[in-house]
């Protein structure tokens, strides 16, 4: 009987097929089953199959080969994500960025050709290779432009901090923009 294609489970050799596949599968042709009476740490009270300093290291509290190290708990050591509702400090860490540093405010020319993405250079000697650049619209009028531009196009910016500058990119949705409009920036 082939292990390939099963027969339908209303065939008679559906059950010795199951065994057969499972056999193959797991490998337990031929293996002996267990007699638990042989198990040591076996009792109405205590079933384990650790050792009793196997036990000990698990439940001591120490850092072990079988316990989480305290390397484990270190921030620095962390490489997934996690989210903002989680970190206590978050929207306290986030304020205190946002209102550390100065907001100078850029008129950019995004041309006379209507577009929904743009790169621009902010030139700023107070910006090296580790700052970081929060780029973000600004309420005030640019020149040539009606109030409140950025009311019905809104703008998201990324910024790559450099020696004196940052070149920064932007996407605008739902976009395009034409012309002039004022940006704000901070650097942290």
């Amino acid at each position: 009987m082939s292990l390939v294609f099963p027969p339908k489970k209303t065939d008679p050799t559906f059950d010795d097929w199951m065994r057969r596949f499972y056999r193959a599968v797991f490998n337990t042709e031929g293996e002996a089953t267990q007699d638990h009476a042989q198990l040591s740490n076996l009792n109405s009270e205590n079933y384990s199959h650790v050792t009793s300093s196997q036990a000990g290291q698990l439940t001591g509290g120490t850092n072990t080969t079988l316990h989480f190290h305290a390397s484990d708990r270190n921030r620095a050591n962390h490489t997934g994500t996690q989210t903002a509702s989680t970190i206590s400090d978050f929207a306290a860490a986030v304020e205190a960025l946002l209102t550390a540093g100065t907001w100078t405010e850029l008129e950019i020319n995004f041309g006379t050709i209507p577009v929904y993405d743009a790169q621009f250079t902010i030139t700023d000697a107070a910006i090296s290779n580790t700052s970081k650049v929060i780029v973000v619209p600004s309420g005030k009028t640019a020149t040539g432009r009606a109030d409140g531009d950025w009311q019905w196009d809104g703008a998201t910016f990324a910024a790559k901090a450099g020696s004196g500058s940052a070149v920064c990119y932007a996407i605008f949705h739902p976009g395009p923009i034409v012309g002039r409009r004022y940006i704000q920036y901070q650097v942290a």
